[in-house]
């Protein structure tokens, strides 16, 4: 079997004829199949990176805003947290301050009222010292006033409170800056 010249042609033809209506073919259904805007069709290897989001508290959520798969923008809102604990323990904590500033104000009125009594006793003292000076007064007495001040401190509750005799002081002992009187002596 030889090949003529005129096969040869006939051959040559028609392959260019098969070559050009594939092409064709190709062509008009690169044309139909189109897909939606922003969708691509391709052919290769596809990777994709899977990200792992979280909050920085923990806690559970109230609502999911989007779904597995759905497109996201940044800042976009995903989920919304229950709030309901933090909001408690917020003001558990808020409570806390106002208590602790209540202490504070408390402690502040401790050392006020702590300060007015230092200077009352040392009033005291001055006054008993100088009626020691003038010889109204015991040297008892003066050493009465230099003891601790828890000590000074209940000297003056019991001589504010009635004592056995009745009146407070009994008359034959006279309160502290009151002059013995001779009768009592």
């Amino acid at each position: 079997m030889s090949i003529t010249p005129r096969s040869s042609h006939l051959f040559a033809a028609l392959l260019i004829a098969l070559l050009l209506a594939a092409g064709g073919f190709g062509y008009w259904k690169s044309t139909q199949d189109r897909l939606p805007e922003g969708l691509g069709m391709g052919n290769g290897r596809l990777e994709s990176t899977e990200v792992q989001i979280a909050a920085k508290i923990p806690g559970r959520l109230a609502e999911v805003r989007v779904d597995e798969g759905d497109k996201v923008l940044k800042g976009q809102l995903l989920a919304r947290m229950d709030t309901r604990t933090l909001e408690a323990q917020r003001a558990q904590a808020e409570a806390e301050v106002l208590r602790a500033r209540e202490n504070f104000a408390a402690a502040e009125a401790n050392v006020q009222l702590r300060q007015s009594e230092q200077l009352l006793a040392n009033q005291e003292l001055k006054r008993t010292q100088e009626l020691y000076k003038r010889g109204f007064a015991s040297s008892q007495l003066i050493d009465q006033q230099h003891g601790p001040p828890e000590h000074r401190q209940r000297r003056r509750d019991r001589r504010a409170s009635p004592g056995q005799f009745g009146q407070g002081r009994h008359r034959c002992c006279p309160g502290p800056g009151r002059p013995v009187d001779q009768r009592n002596r």
